[in-house]
């Protein structure tokens, strides 16, 4: 599944199942911490993320964008990125870091969240 991303300038992706569990996972996708892993799990059952943000990696994400299907948040400058897809069987983790922008990599993480859900 993982392999659908490798055209992306990601520093990592994983797919976290419902229950906090890595399915799978690449780059720094591999080290996300258990916490973190229930965290995002969750996620998408949160209210406020535009306004509280989301810590985690030891960071603050500012939510830019948020729909039933995706969040998207930075970090401050832009160092980091942060997109998670919301998906039936789990949510996929994705992150990249500057000099990429979420503008470059929409398009081809929309395609592939679309190929995922079909």
């Amino acid at each position: 599944m993982l392999e659908l991303f490798r055209a992306l300038p990601l520093t990592g992706a994983a797919l976290i199942m419902p229950n906090g569990d890595l399915a799978c996972g690449s780059g720094c996708g591999l080290a996300i911490q258990q916490r973190e892993r229930l965290y995002f799990a969750g996620i998408f059952k949160q209210n406020n993320l535009e306004q509280e943000g989301i810590n985690v990696f030891d960071k603050h994400f500012l939510v830019r964008e948020t729909t039933p299907v995706q969040i998207v948040a930075v970090a401050p400058k832009n160092e980091r990125g942060l997109v998670l897809l919301n998906l039936p069987y789990g949510v996929v983790v994705c992150l990249f870091e500057f000099p990429t922008t979420y503008e470059q990599i929409r398009d081809e993480l929309q395609r592939v969240s679309h190929l995922l859900r079909s």
